[in-house]
């Protein structure tokens, strides 16, 4: 369900814009059927979440179309000019270079760099964040020392992981490989993104559908495993109503309204979880 100051609401679309339609409708829908509660303060941090959930999707695309290789990361590597390859396999920004321009450097030049699936996740989210708040808002915010490395990220990066019931497109999930051949331990599981429509993007893999990428994984099960790799309930998004404290800007956002369709309901936050009473 969405609850919008303290209200259970019906959302819908003003103006898709630019974006695609069928894709807002699904994140929307999802939104609402879910059992769990998605709390916003104001239409704008719902509005938020929408155009971040777009954002987020289309990063995933722009980084499978970079070029950039999957590696584990004793073999990770990354361009010099804007970053130094850590012992552990980590990118951390070099001294003097924007984050912004280490950043939009990935995605350029994808083929100068290699990571693994967490890492690749993080990058997602901060490119989708520089698209929205524009380089001024992001380098302003992410100054401290860009760090790339699993899911190390900075602490202004508000990001919160919980038990769902269903994915959203713009959500990262987790397939897990129980059985995994231990020859190859980086299939134990795989970050992925929901693109919308049963497809995901997962790093190393594409975009694929739910079932090609279990295939994927059992490929890589030690020999006569039973269990199947499996879409696990683990959820991790960023948090909007953190994260719209930032924006300077409203132009980007997509308009949404919202119609009451309950009394007040009082919600209360216990660890990443929101419930209603």
């Amino acid at each position: 369900m969405i609850v919008v100051n303290n209200k259970i609401v019906h959302a819908s679309l003003k103006d898709s814009g630019d974006w695609n339609e069928q894709l807002l409708q699904e994140i929307i829908r999802n939104l609402s059927n879910s059992r769990h509660s998605n709390i916003y303060k104001s239409d704008r941090e719902l509005s938020f979440d929408l155009t971040l959930r777009s954002y987020i999707i289309r990063a995933s695309k722009e980084l499978l179309a970079s070029n950039m290789q999957f590696r584990v990361f004793r073999r990770a590597y990354c361009n010099p000019m804007f970053w130094i390859r850590t012992r552990q396999g980590g990118f951390r920004l070099r001294p003097g270079v924007r984050p912004s321009a280490g950043i939009y450097d990935i995605f350029r030049n994808g083929q100068f760099y290699a990571t693994e699936c967490a890492t690749a996740i993080v990058i997602v989210f901060y490119k989708a964040l520089l698209d929205l708040y524009g380089y001024e808002v992001f380098d302003e915010l992410f100054n401290r020392g860009m760090y790339l490395y699993t899911w190390n990220y900075d602490p202004k990066l508000a990001i919160r992981t919980a038990e769902i019931d269903r994915p959203v497109p713009g959500d990262v999930v987790y397939i897990k490989n129980p059985q995994v051949d231990p020859i190859t331990p980086e299939w134990q599981g795989e970050n992925t993104v929901s693109m919308g429509s049963n497809y995901y993007y997962g790093h190393g893999i594409g975009i694929r559908p739910l079932p090609e990428i279990i295939f994927h994984l059992n490929m890589h099960r030690y020999p006569f495993a039973m269990i199947s790799a499996y879409l696990t309930s683990l959820n991790t998004r960023i948090d909007a109503n953190e994260m719209v404290n930032y924006l300077t800007d409203d132009s980007k956002l997509i308009p949404v309204k919202t119609r009451e369709e309950s009394r007040d309901v009082i919600t209360a936050r216990i660890g990443d979880q929101h419930q209603i009473a």
